[in-house]
């Protein structure tokens, strides 16, 4: 695997060095990166920089197929329910908490990884296999309202 310094990452994204080491940081705490001290580049004073690469362990993501029909369901439903003094913005966000929150409704007391294989995610269990990223508490309450 080729290894990356932050100063490489930086040059790629435009960022200063600092940031980018701070948001490898981020990333090898969070498992998507691992980071070694690189013995093999140029010889500096004091500690070897830093080098990152992508963890061994794999990484699957699925997202459902786009839904359009809901999309302009809700965005239609937005523009004629919207209220005296609610932007347009605040009636689709109100809208679609509502919506959300019919959809919570209506998967309580079910197999939730069912439900949400109806709606089109793969919301298979392996994926939470010990040791994955799991939410917070605080997390948690953000995405359930």
């Amino acid at each position: 695997m080729t290894w990356s310094l932050p100063e490489e990452a930086s040059a790629a994204v435009g960022i200063s060095r600092k940031l980018a080491a701070f948001h490898l940081d981020k990333l090898v705490a969070s498992g998507p990166l691992q980071a070694l001290h690189d013995r093999q580049g140029q010889r500096r004073v004091g500690r070897a920089p830093k080098a990152y690469e992508p963890a061994p362990h794999v990484l699957a993501l699925s997202l459902p197929p786009r839904r359009h029909e809901l999309l302009a369901s809700l965005l239609a439903r937005a523009v004629t329910e919207q209220r005296p003094g609610e932007s347009t913005q605040e009636a689709s966000l109100r809208v679609a908490r509502e919506r959300g929150g019919a959809f919570a409704a209506e998967a309580t007391g079910t197999d939730v990884t069912a439900f949400l294989e109806a709606l089109g995610f793969d919301a298979a269990p392996a994926m939470w296999s010990e040791g994955s990223p799991r939410l917070t508490a605080a997390e948690s309450r953000r995405v359930s309202g």
